[in-house]
């Protein structure tokens, strides 16, 4: 029985895909695991639309926010899928002391992790879609 070089191929970039997910997901908790809670003004809100699912529309806010830390005064974009923010509120965000230019909101546990879990889940998928391949085909191309 032939090893089908596909499946092998998709299995190798699956696991280095699901590699690259979780040390993004290591990397940002990191990041942002010693922050400092500060109080910052939104000085701008976009909201932008997502995918339409289902007939349902999401959206995604992106706020604009200024913030005083050690005495100097910052801004950042902080994204958030809660839409009641305006312009003006004043919010708790976390600030990283090494690097106070990053910042996102307090609590806020799906804007640190970001996308990665969804890299991490892909690389399984195509790690599961190696094996199918193998399984299914002999390398000869029949089944």
């Amino acid at each position: 029985m032939k090893i089908n070089k596909k499946g092998v191929a998709l299995i190798i970039v699956g696991i280095i895909i699901v590699v690259f997910g979780v040390l993004s997901i290591i990397n940002q908790g990191h990041k942002m695991e010693n922050t400092i809670p500060v109080q910052a003004k939104i000085t701008k809100v976009e909201k932008i639309e997502n995918a339409k699912t289902k007939g349902y529309r999401t959206y995604t806010s992106y706020l604009t926010v200024e913030y005083n830390f050690d005495d100097k005064l910052y801004f950042n974009v902080i994204p958030s899928t809660l839409d009641y923010y305006q312009r003006g509120d004043i919010i708790s965000i976390e600030v990283n002391p090494d690097n106070p230019e990053e910042s996102t909101i307090l609590g806020n546990e799906e804007v640190k992790q970001g996308n990665t879990g969804l890299v991490a889940f892909f690389g399984a998928l195509l790690i599961l879609a190696g094996i199918v391949v193998i399984i299914m085909f002999d390398g000869t191309g029949d089944f």
